[in-house]
Order: C-alpha cells, then structure tokens, then sequence
C-alpha cells in the first residue's frame, strides 16, 4: 500500500479537490495507480 503526501497549503489542497472532481474521468490505469473507495455515511440533522 502507498501512502501519498501532498504538501503545498492550499495548492495541495486545490490538487485533491481536482482529482476528486475529475477522478471518473481518468484512465483506468491511472485509477489502478490511485485507487479510491466510494463510501456512504448516513448524515445526523442537528437542528
């Protein structure tokens, strides 16, 4: 398993947000090099 360290403040930042955005997008062999999971979590409403 890789560990991937960003750094670089908000460009780190603004990076991940990009490769969230357009992950689906990518080649699959670039998906096979960064491999996500899709997850569900159920939210708590706190009125």
């Amino acid at each position: 398993m890789a560990l991937w360290l960003v750094r670089g403040g908000s460009h780190g930042n603004d990076l991940i947000e990009q490769l969230l955005i357009n992950y689906d997008r990518l080649d699959q062999s670039i998906q096979a090099e960064i491999p996500l999971k899709r997850i569900w979590l159920v939210a708590n409403q706190s009125d």
